[in-house]
């Protein structure tokens, strides 16, 4: 519980840092030094965290990957397929089909047709929600695939590729050119450090990074291909700094040591400590508030005004053959015409209005599609 109440200070402490960029209060805490020393992360020499202490921060503070988005669960599916306006109208007319084949023909053979109409409404039913549910799975995997990237870092005092998602609170990554920033930071060391963070702030200039004179670091920044045998744990020998009286100089602009998750590197080379991973980051939590369904690509959505058009005048087509049909025939047979054989004919030039409707909405169009487009994106992702 300690730990766990720890942690969540730490958290609302390194979200003030990143989001207002405040040197003066990375000063005021001691410098990075001291953050380090909090997390377990080696500083001097720098070595990172250990596995084992990566896995505990990964249980305080989260992993570096957003919550998964709720999904529609397979029989929700199916209820919006039984929504689709084709399917309650052959519905409708299996259940009409049934009743009149059965006042008129016996139980013996009169629930054939109505059956049979329920049967393919079941068919439908069952590969669409199944081709949907299909698709929804191989999006997420897409998306999970697409996102993914390594990053090096220190573990176990030694620099090694990690996926982005393994990245925790605490860990020490070494950013180079057009590295993109895997989580918020905040910078131990680097050389002629510059990003670009158009993308979360707005600001079209690079921007520099340094660090404040106050706390600057003394490790030395390993290369991204060098290897160091671990030589304790990562509490053993953890840099520690003593707090100091922020000694900025007025009416100067301060140092920028932040890293913004989101934003690339675009010069220079650097190592920084990791602070605020997945829904706690700043682009995590951008994200988490645009966070809706993904929306149609305009190819889906012209595709579904297409497949309107076509159903719309199929269904026009198939109410103006009904009501000809129904006219020709009270027209032939005159008043003399028997009430359930009449019942029959109506049920029977109903169904085949139905059945024009059902084949001109093309409703597996749009979805065929959608299907064609995630199996090719999953080709070109094999493909790199």
């Amino acid at each position: 519980m300690e730990e766990d109440a720890a942690a969540a200070r730490n958290i609302e402490l390194f979200q003030a840092l990143i989001e207002h960029k405040d040197t003066r209060k990375l000063v005021a805490q001691g410098g990075t030094a001291s953050l380090a020393s909090e997390l377990g992360t080696q500083l001097n020499p720098l070595k990172g965290i250990d596995s084992n202490l990566a896995a505990k921060n990964r249980q305080l503070y989260g992993e570096n990957k957003l919550p998964d988005m709720e999904f529609v669960s397979f029989w929700g599916l199916v209820w919006d397929v039984l929504k689709d306006r084709t399917l309650i109208m052959l519905v409708v007319a299996a259940i009409i089909s049934l009743i009149t084949g059965m006042v008129t023909e016996g139980t013996r053979t009169g629930w054939k047709d109505g059956v049979a109409v329920l049967i393919a409404v079941i068919v439908v039913v069952a590969i669409t929600s199944i081709n949907d549910y299909q698709k929804e799975k191989q999006f997420r995997k897409l998306n999970d695939v697409k996102n993914n990237y390594t990053v090096t870092c220190m573990r176990d005092g030694k620099a090694v590729q990690e996926s982005v998602y393994d990245l925790v609170v605490g860990d020490v990554v070494l950013l180079d050119t057009n590295d993109p920033v895997p989580a918020d930071g905040i910078l131990i060391s680097g050389e002629s450090l510059q990003t670009d963070e158009s993308s979360a702030t707005g600001e079209s200039d690079n921007v520099k990074k340094r660090v404040p004179d106050t706390i600057a670091s003394t490790s030395r920044m390993p290369s991204r291909s060098a290897s160091h045998n671990s030589t304790g744990g990562a509490g053993a020998g953890s840099a520690t700094a003593p707090r100091r009286k922020s000694t900025l100089v007025p009416n100067t602009k301060p140092a920028d040591p932040f890293f913004l998750s989101g934003t690339h590197v675009v010069s220079g080379k650097g190592a920084i400590l990791i602070v605020a991973v997945g829904e706690h980051s700043f682009h995590g939590k951008i994200m988490m508030t645009l966070r809706e369904k993904d929306a149609d690509t305009p190819l889906q959505i012209k595709l579904a005004r297409l497949a309107n058009l076509i159903g719309n005048f199929g269904l026009i087509t198939a109410i103006i053959i009904f009501i000809v049909q129904i006219i020709k025939y009270f027209a032939i047979e005159g008043k003399g015409v028997d009430a359930k054989e009449a019942a029959n004919n109506v049920v029977a030039f109903l169904i085949i209005a139905i059945s024009i409707v059902v084949v001109a909405v093309p409703e597996g169009l749009p979805l065929a599609v959608t299907i064609a487009l995630a199996y090719s994106m999953k080709n070109m992702m094999k493909d790199n």
